[in-house]
């Protein structure tokens, strides 16, 4: 059989088509190896199903560039072994097939026993894998029991605490060069914002559950089935399967209600500080606003312990509650940075669940609120508690009386340019406190946005140069403690420019034109000016700072030729307007015409190619 005939020029253009679009299938780059090292802490008292989890894993299949390594620590002594998962086609629960490590009392040691609870275990074996079996991507699955932020990976009656985690994979990451690809958890409530916070610069992603993980554990046939169909996986795609399977997994089996999240550990910094600032201010708003938090606090859905609350869902209430104007915008950040974070979750609410655990509102994560007994002493070793948190935390969860706001700010305006139109509000409180806050917000189209924070301590604070209808949350405090708030409503006016260049093919012009600006209710013309145009709007009677305007470009004849729409600015805005001639826009017309008319024809010939090529290689096997 004769290949197809194809012209010379044709085969140029399929060739240049095919480099443009990539075709598939003429050359393809090594997939990536991946080590993925399983920690299993079974030496307790009430052992999680360790071979049923190994057999689960070789009876998924493996790639040629994927370990996986085992520390494997069973009940009594002498018995901890490293395996290196073998493959095992039986589907059928076998004994285990995986070979056992010799290593060199590097991990283990003479006495074949280990403390999972210790960090140097963890250290030890980590860096062992990764010396051993070197790979491009490295995943760490930490298996056992848990419990929140006190720890994980039971070893008897020793806990590897968050602090010993974090000295572990900073001796880890030491020896590495960098952060491990994914750490996921195969234990209990370890998906909270203390662990998070404990290791966010070790690893990339954090795969964790705020609620508890049924005795059998992650699906890891189902898991690791999927990375060998795609060894080729980012990270977070590995992360995702992760989460996708244990969901789909728990829906079908389990008893219990379930959720499993992926963390980006680099957007935990961002959570942090707008975590910092909520609890400041909560801290500050107490006193005369404790029951409303507090009731958010208790309010917020948990999942067995008692103060151990989904973040999500208490932010949530926090931003809906009657709480201060820059408390809820405090909240409402908090909870978009928490959200940021996230990259992927899933829940599944049993409806009927064996423990009467549900999972209505979980968002992914939970938080701790500590209080002053000694167990939570421990709370702060943490690095959260080096945060404003666990004070807020604190003083949150205890019931005690609210006090009675004080009198707010009396308002005076004035007309400081003098062109008749009041343009500066001054606040004064009845009593000179050491501190005032105002929190400045304008109603634009959009909603409500804040402006800026004034603070003063005098007793008074002047409000200029921000026009727009303004809503002011007035507060003064004495010693950190806010003992007054009032939320006023201001109506200052001012005016807000834009400055408009023409651009015809590259060079500036401004004869034979005239710009407007357009909206639902204005039009106004722009004032030219050494070869600028100049749209002066009222605020807030013609517009609204944030309100969308359309400017209109119109020759002599009243013809427009060129339009842009722009938000309203604060104060001043530039913004170019490229003008086209009526040829350059038939020509450009053209050209689009011209570019769908061709690119069927393009499409055909690359598929030509692509078979020609996948003859060519069915010829050479032949």
């Amino acid at each position: 059989m004769q290949p197809p005939r194809i012209l010379l020029a044709q085969l140029i253009t399929i060739l240049f088509v095919c480099s443009a679009f990539g075709a598939s299938g003429i050359s393809s780059a090594a997939e990536p190896s991946w080590t993925i090292m399983v920690y299993m802490a079974n030496d307790s008292t009430n052992p999680l199903p360790s071979t049923d989890n190994i057999n689960a894993m070789e009876a998924a299949p493996q790639t040629a560039g994927t370990n996986i390594i085992i520390l494997l620590d069973e009940q009594d002594d002498g018995n901890s072994r490293i395996l290196k998962v073998q493959h095992d086609s039986n589907l059928d629960q076998t004994p285990i097939v995986s070979i056992e490590v010799d290593d060199n009392d590097e991990v283990i040691g003479a006495s074949n026993e280990v403390n999972t609870g210790s960090s140097s275990t963890l250290a030890d074996f980590v860096i062992y894998c990764t010396s051993q079996w070197a790979a491009d991507r490295y995943a760490l699955i930490l298996w056992g029991h848990g419990a929140g932020w006190d720890g994980l990976c039971l070893d008897r009656i020793d806990l590897l605490t968050l602090v010993e985690l974090k000295s572990a994979l900073t001796e880890v990451c030491s020896a590495l060069g960098r952060p491990l690809d994914i750490v996921a958890v195969d234990a209990c409530v370890e998906a909270t914002i203390e662990t998070l916070y404990q290791v966010k610069t070790f690893t990339n992603y954090f795969v964790a559950a705020q609620t508890n993980i049924p005795y059998e554990g992650l699906p890891y046939y189902q898991i690791l089935s999927a990375l060998a169909e795609k060894p080729g996986q980012v990270s977070a795609e590995l992360a995702r399967t992760i989460v996708d399977e244990y969901i789909e997994w728990s829906a079908l089996n389990s008893q219990n209600s379930a959720t499993l999240a992926v963390f980006d550990l680099s957007k935990m910094t961002a959570l942090t500080n707008t975590m910092i600032r909520l609890s400041q201010q909560g801290l500050r708003y107490d006193s005369i606003f404790h029951s409303a938090i507090h009731t958010a606090m208790a309010d917020s859905e948990y999942y067995g312990a008692e103060w151990t609350f989904d973040l999500g869902d208490f932010l949530n209430l926090l931003s809906g509650s009657n709480l201060p104007l820059e408390v809820k915008t405090l909240a409402t950040e908090a909870h978009i940075a928490y959200s940021n974070m996230i990259t992927h979750f899933g829940k599944f609410n049993h409806p009927d669940p064996i423990d009467g655990i549900s999972v209505t509102n979980a968002t992914g994560a939970v938080i701790y609120a500590p209080s002053t007994s000694p167990f939570d002493t421990r709370y702060l070793d943490l690095d959260l508690a080096g945060t404003i948190w666990d004070e807020f935390g604190k003083s949150a969860r205890f019931v005690t009386s609210t006090n009675e706001s004080a009198p707010g700010p009396q308002i005076t305006y004035a007309d400081a340019d003098s062109d008749g139109k009041n343009d500066q509000a001054t606040l004064a409180w009845p009593v000179t406190y050491p501190s005032v806050t105002a929190w400045i917000f304008r109603y634009s189209p959009h909603g409500m946005s804040w402006v800026k924070t004034l603070e003063s301590s005098t007793g008074t604070i002047s409000v200029t140069d921000i026009a727009g209808e303004l809503m002011v949350a007035a507060s003064a405090s004495v010693n950190g403690s806010a003992v007054s708030y009032d939320a006023v409503t201001l109506m200052l006016n001012g005016i807000s420019t834009i400055e408009v260049h023409l651009i015809l093919d590259g060079v500036a012009v401004s004869e034979g034109y005239d710009v407007r600006v357009v909206s639902s209710n204005l039009i106004d013309y722009a004032v030219a000016s050494e070869g600028k145009f100049y749209a002066s709007l009222s605020i807030p009677t013609q517009a609204a700072v944030g309100q969308l305007v359309r400017m209109e470009v119109l020759d002599d004849n009243g013809e427009i030729m060129s339009s842009e729409h722009i938000f309203v600015p604060e104060s001043y805005s530039i913004v170019d307007i490229e003008l086209f001639t009526k040829n350059s826009r038939e020509s450009a017309d053209f050209n689009v015409l011209l570019l769908f008319s061709v690119l069927p024809g393009l499409f055909v010939l690359a598929y030509t190619v692509m078979m020609y090529v996948d003859f060519k290689k069915k010829m050479r096997k032949g």
